[in-house]
Formats: C-alpha cells, sequence, structure tokens
C-alpha cells in the first residue's frame, strides 16, 4: 500500500469560517480520492485524505467527501473519528495484497500446522468482515482482527494434556535431553521473524531504490524522495510517477513481480 498511496493531512479550527470554502481551497489540486478520514479534537479537525497513484482506484470524488464532512460536524459530536471514506471491496483487497500476505506468512511461520494459502484466505475474509461490518480498514484493525481468528482456531483444536517435570528425559531421544531442553523461546523466534521481515523490507526497498536511480537518475531520484516526505507532489510529479509506473510494468518490474518478497 505505501508503494501507492500518496498522504495528505489537512487541520483546521472550527471557528476558522467557511469550512467548506477551506476545504474546497485546500484539495483544489485533485478531483478524486482514494479514501479519508477526519477526526475531531475539541474545536481542531484533522482530514487524513490518502491519493492513489492509479487513478481508478480514487473513486472518492472531492464534493462527497466534503459534504460528508459537513454533514457530520456539529458541536455534541465526540472527539475521534467522526466521518471517513474508503473504496470498494474489490480495490482495498487489490491494494491490501502485499499485507494480507506479510501477515499471514508471519502466522504460518508460527503456526506450521496452517497452510500458507489458507492463512491468507482467511486474512483477506476478515477483510472482508470489517468492510461489511462499516470499518474503517487500516492495518492495525487488519492485523489484530486476522491475529485473534489464528488464536481462536488454536483454542478450538483438540488436545490431551499431560503434566510432566521439566526434568523428565525426552523420549526417543538419543541425546540426554530433558524437556526444558526443548521449550522453544517465543521471545526469541519473535525476534527472529522481525529481523527477518525487516530484512525483506531492507531488501524490497534497496531494490526499489536502485531500479529508480536506474530510471530516473540521482538527482531526479532525490528531488522525487523529497516532495514524497515533505508531502509536496505537484501534478507534474503525480504524472512523472504515472508514466514512470507503466514503463517499469512493461519491463516486468508489476505487483507480481515485487509480491516475491511477502511470500505470494
Amino acid at each position: 500500500m505505501k508503494q501507492e498511496i500518496n498522504n495528505f493531512s489537512v487541520k483546521f479550527n472550527l471557528h476558522d469560517g467557511n469550512i467548506n470554502r477551506m476545504l474546497q481551497d485546500e484539495f483544489s489540486f485533485t478531483d478524486t480520492l482514494y479514501s479519508f478520514v477526519a477526526y475531531n479534537n475539541k474545536f481542531s479537525i484533522t482530514i487524513n485524505a490518502h491519493i492513489s497513484q492509479i487513478d481508478e482506484y480514487n473513486t472518492i470524488p472531492i464534493g462527497v467527501m466534503i459534504t460528508n464532512i459537513l454533514s457530520s460536524v456539529s458541536k455534541d459530536m465526540k472527539q475521534g473519528i467522526f466521518c471517513y471514506g474508503q473504496p470498494p471491496l474489490p480495490i482495498l483487497i487489490d491494494v491490501l495484497q502485499p499485507l494480507i500476505h506479510r501477515l499471514a506468512l508471519v502466522q504460518h511461520r508460527r503456526w506450521k500446522r496452517y497452510p500458507y494459502d489458507d492463512l491468507v484466505q482467511l486474512c483477506s475474509c476478515k477483510l472482508c468482515e470489517l468492510y461489511n461490518k462499516g470499518y474503517y480498514i487500516h492495518k492495525a484493525i487488519l492485523k489484530r482482527t486476522f491475529e485473534n481468528s489464528v488464536y481462536q482456531m488454536l483454542r478450538k483444536e483438540p488436545r490431551d494434556i499431560t503434566f510432566v517435570s521439566s526434568d523428565a528425559p525426552v523420549k526417543n531421544s538419543e541425546d540426554t535431553l530433558s524437556v526444558v531442553d526443548i521449550i522453544p523461546d517465543t521471545e526469541k523466534e519473535n525476534e527472529i521473524y522481525d529481523k527477518e521481515e525487516a530484512e525483506m523490507l531492507n531488501q524490497l526497498l534497496a531494490e526499489q531504490k536502485g531500479l529508480l536511480i536506474e530510471v530516473l537518475g540521482k538527482r531526479q531520484y532525490d528531488q522525487l524522495l523529497r516532495e514524497f516526505r515533505t508531502n509536496t507532489i505537484s501534478n507534474n510529479t503525480s504524472r512523472l510517477i504515472r508514466t514512470l509506473q507503466q514503463k517499469l510494468e512493461k519491463y516486468g518490474y508489476d505487483k507480481q513481480y515485487w509480491q516475491k518478497y511477502f511470500g505470494g
């Protein structure tokens, strides 16, 4: 998702004046959005908007976003999220494929009994359930819901519990191993998984950086990076990104190619 979505944040005070006009001015650079979420913090409103580099994914007209926000604003509204919009479910599933595969891979490494493909399917189903229940979909809620579902499956599995001493010898072992010697260090395992995931992400970013510098040149790459970091993406840069994406896809650098890093 991070590879395709640009984020913009707008903050204003409810007493600043004409909210409608302010929103129109702030979002005059685009006609549609991928998604948005509006937060209320006392008398301060923050709107986090997301615009996809793929035009077809931007399905929310700016006018619809402004209308929904204005109709939700009131003096008595609670703090936190009070309004949001997101794309249709098929687009969400497509955009979140890397995250779905990454979450499934982590659980598959921890619980080898569950096939990787089954975990991918389970995570996708949980995404659909959250969407149909009206939740605003983001990484944290999908991760928590998916992990809870895996733990529920573990609890439902029948198991024959036998209590043994930690000093008891391990059966069918030629070495003098005791039970305590083979108890896994889950904290250490989690550290290994996190390290592997970080290494995988670093490898992915290094390949993408090298490819972009090769195509754009170091100077233009640095300029592009500055605009992303400061959220000052110009129209020319947006067009450049779309052209670059189409060019790279022709050479085989499409979603399926990058999916190799997530086990897909």
